[in-house]
């Protein structure tokens, strides 16, 4: 999943706004800090992507789709060692 970022009513702030409300809610769903890597791809903010998929990950070690995030970010950057670590 990705946020589309061409959506007219799209404002990062708010939507990690929400995202952070979430988690004081709900700290223990592994959800909505996907999201925010989600969130900080979609911004080219490539370094908080990957600390959240971590934290993401930290919640649920079987979210896959945290691991694919990570898989396509070093893949990218042509680092493709880390994705085994």
């Amino acid at each position: 999943m990705y946020l589309q970022t061409n959506y007219p009513i799209y404002d990062p702030e708010i939507i990690e706004k929400e995202l952070r409300t979430i988690i004081k809610e709900t700290p223990y769903n592994p959800l909505p800090y996907l999201y925010l890597g989600y969130l900080h791809f979609s911004l080219n903010d490539i370094y908080h992507a990957l600390g959240w998929y971590n934290i993401s990950i930290e919640k649920d070690q079987n979210l896959s789709a945290a691991y694919d995030s990570m898989g396509i970010i070093y893949s990218q950057k042509n680092e493709t060692d880390k994705l085994l670590n």
